[in-house]
């Protein structure tokens, strides 16, 4: 249902948020997927998972904060991409961004 982009977030709009909605409590990609897939706020595009910092610093969970988004990297202004702390993956709902471009 949709297509992991890997270690990237959708880039902060000029005046607006990208995200319409963000969930702080440790939820695993499988939930925010679900969250983005049951949204009724907002038609849900897109979401960011930020996985969380483990205590000891020695790596990140399988959990973090879920951000959805009614926009995809082709609406909004692309994405950021960070090799250097890649504790965040964007996904985008399978077909969606080829018909918005449309």
């Amino acid at each position: 249902m949709f297509v992991n982009y890997g270690m990237s977030v959708l880039k902060p709009g000029r005046s607006e948020s990208v995200y319409q909605r963000t969930v702080d409590d440790a939820v695993s990609v499988s939930s925010c997927a679900e969250l983005c897939l049951n949204e009724t706020a907002f038609y849900c595009l897109s979401f960011d998972v930020v996985f969380t910092a483990t205590a000891a610093g020695a790596g990140v969970t399988d959990e973090g904060q879920c951000r959805l988004s009614q926009h995809v990297a082709a609406t909004a202004d692309g994405l950021v991409v960070d090799t250097v702390h890649p504790h965040h993956n964007h996904y985008e709902r399978i077909g969606q961004s080829a018909n918005i471009c449309r």
